[in-house]
């Protein structure tokens, strides 16, 4: 649930809030998670897995553009062509090493 559509967030255009609380009131059970951190959603997996007697929806609440400092949180995130300045900030934002880095830069020119 990153909360944007294809051009603007969704509060703009159609708002979605209470998300979790419109689940609910049909019954459902609602689990929410940091989408971006995969050990909450592999517990979360598991836990709507021990869940009975009713269907069971996780809310993954994401950031578009995570890790990407240009274009975070953004809605030009859904198709967006990358210069080679906006690669080269994001690997270094990831954590990248030099040598990959360098190795995927070369596969850019």
């Amino acid at each position: 649930y990153n909360k944007f559509s294809l051009t603007t967030a969704t509060k703009e255009t159609m708002p979605l809030e209470p998300l979790a609380g419109k689940w609910k009131s049909f019954g459902w059970n609602v689990l929410e998670v940091d989408g971006h951190n995969i050990a909450q959603l592999i517990n979360t997996f598991d836990e709507s897995n021990i869940i009975e007697g009713k269907p069971t929806v996780i809310i993954a609440h994401t950031i578009k553009g995570h890790d990407i400092p240009s274009l975070a949180d953004k809605a030009e995130s859904h198709s967006v062509s990358f210069t080679v300045e906006q690669v080269e900030e994001t690997l270094k934002s990831l954590g990248c090493s030099a040598e990959e880095l360098n190795f995927t830069l070369s596969k850019m020119n």
